[in-house]
């Protein structure tokens, strides 16, 4: 069963590009480092619109399975990463979620 981890930051004034830069690496090692982790997006929210959501960014991270959520939460990098965000972002909403099943274009 393929695990998410999908998260929203509230950017502080003038920290979007540092975040980004933070979160570029984040993905990096991520997806180089964990087995598991199978998809690393970074995400820049909208309007209807298409207009770009200011001090606001997304990821939505995919794992393999669970234990690879726990080798995610566990690895050396975490509490740094975790840190250097805290200092980047007034607020962030976290969720974890699992996968369902998805219909290919097979079976469409």
């Amino acid at each position: 069963m393929h695990y998410a981890i999908i998260a929203e930051f509230e950017i502080k004034p003038g920290c979007e590009e540092e975040l980004l830069a933070l979160l570029h690496e984040t993905a990096h090692f991520a997806l180089t480092e964990e087995p598991k982790c199978l998809r690393f997006e970074i995400i820049k929210p909208t309007d209807p619109d298409g207009n770009p959501t200011p001090n606001r960014l997304m990821t939505n991270e995919l794992f393999e399975d669970y234990e690879g959520v726990e080798a995610h939460r566990n690895s050396p990098r975490t509490p740094i990463r975790v840190e250097k965000i805290r200092k980047l972002v007034s607020g962030v909403d976290i969720r974890h979620a699992v996968l369902t099943e998805q219909p290919r274009m097979a079976d469409v």
